[in-house]
């Protein structure tokens, strides 16, 4: 039983590894650079937030070829001179946890942002729901705890 449990005793779980696993077997380099060169080409249809919702038709056919499909969610965003900023694609939802790909030239810490609430003792706690992980340069992979 403890060699079960050693992934979760590091603060990673099964779970999580799985979700590791899907966004590993699916992203290549080159995949990824098939992303970038499709969302490039959309800064056309940005809002007035500067972001796009994306679709199958947008991306190229093999990010949704595994039995998760395409991401339930899938955007991306541009800078003031319409170059890609960031792309985010997301599986899963809310009763099994969410996890994806980030595709951004920003350096994302580990834990990402954290949750900031008081406990019944009145310390500041901090929960950090969302994990990155660092997959090619510029992409990481994300779980969200949630």
């Amino acid at each position: 039983w403890l060699f079960l449990a050693i992934p979760m005793l590091a603060g990673d779980g099964y779970f999580e590894m799985g979700r590791r696993a899907h966004i590993r077997s699916l992203f290549t380099p080159e995949l990824l650079a098939e992303v970038r060169e499709a969302v490039s080409k959309l800064s056309a249809r940005k809002s007035a937030f500067g972001g796009v919702r994306l679709t199958p038709e947008d991306l190229p056919s093999a990010v949704g070829s595994t039995a998760w499909g395409f991401p339930g969610y899938a955007s991306c965003s541009f800078d003031s001179a319409g170059r890609p900023a960031y792309v985010e694609l997301i599986w899963g939802g809310g009763l099994i946890s969410h996890h994806g790909l980030v595709i951004s030239e920003e350096a994302i810490p580990f834990h990402g942002e954290g949750y900031h609430f008081t406990d019944e003792q009145g310390r500041d706690i901090v929960d950090h729901r969302l994990r990155y992980y660092p997959l090619y340069p510029g992409s990481y992979i994300f779980i969200d705890d949630n």
